[in-house]
């Protein structure tokens, strides 16, 4: 028995304690390595995250791929989607998601900021220029005058829309129409192209060209008029204005 607690009480060998401890390194790098939190990489943000185009809401939602492997979201029942501070609204949206083009069908409305409204019964929206075409009772408003057509170019990016297959304003009892036209929303002035009649309590006007601010209410000549009075006289002119809200009226270059 003697010999057996010699050999237990004998002292460890070296190589032992190399391999000993070579195993508590080991060890103690595996749990320190278990219980540190792995580093993510950091997220890269877009950069022109105000072109994206965010699905808002609908009523139900699904994927189409197309044979030529076009991927599109549908969303139909009170459909809305938002770029930057514009958000577009109706029945059904289309949208195509790599090329940032949507399409909305049914009682269209484009809130643009909260300023200009648009509406109408058809939307193309080009969301990396910024640019929608709407068709079918179209009506856009900036709380001062109502545009109407059936056809507008309406660039949200410039504030600019345009409209050429004929429409008119709306501006109290004030009403324009003209075969083209092009709506600047920063100071809310429209230039009237072609056939152009201003119709007014106190004047007819007829010309080729005329610009109306919808804000003051002035329309200012610029090409050859024929102003009708309401006591039938006539006035032909070049240039000059008339303020719809103070009746003052300028002729220049009468003819």
């Amino acid at each position: 028995m003697s010999n057996k607690f010699a050999m237990i009480a004998q002292p460890a060998r070296p190589g032992n304690k190399i391999i000993f401890l070579f195993f508590s390194i080991v060890l103690s790098s595996y749990f320190v390595s278990a219980q540190t939190p792995a580093i993510l990489p950091t997220p890269v943000v877009n950069k022109d995250s105000t072109r994206e185009i965010k699905i808002l809401s609908a009523q139900s939602f699904r994927f189409i791929t197309k044979a030529d492997g076009t991927e599109l979201q549908t969303l139909a029942g009170k459909a809305a989607v938002q770029q930057g501070n514009t958000v577009l609204t109706g029945d059904s949206i289309i949208l195509n998601p790599a090329t940032g083009i949507a399409e909305v069908f049914g009682n269209v409305h484009i809130n643009d900021a909260d300023s200009v409204h648009t509406y109408a019964s058809y939307l193309k929206y080009i969301g990396k220029e910024r640019i929608a075409y709407l068709k079918k009772n179209v009506k856009l408003t900036d709380g001062k005058g109502v545009l109407l057509t059936d056809d507008l170019e309406y660039n949200l990016a410039t504030g600019i829309a345009n409209y050429k297959g004929g429409g008119r304003v709306v501006n109290g009892s004030t009403i324009l129409t003209s075969s083209d036209a092009t709506y600047f929303s920063d100071t809310k002035d429209v230039y009237f192209k072609k056939y152009v009649h201003l119709t007014d309590p106190e004047y007819d006007i007829k010309a080729d060209s005329l610009m109306y601010n919808t804000q003051s209410k002035i329309a200012t000549f610029i090409s050859p008029t024929r102003i009708v009075t309401k006591e039938n006289g006539i006035i032909n002119t070049r240039s000059g204005f008339y303020n719809l809200l103070t009746k003052e009226a300028v002729f220049y270059d009468r003819t």
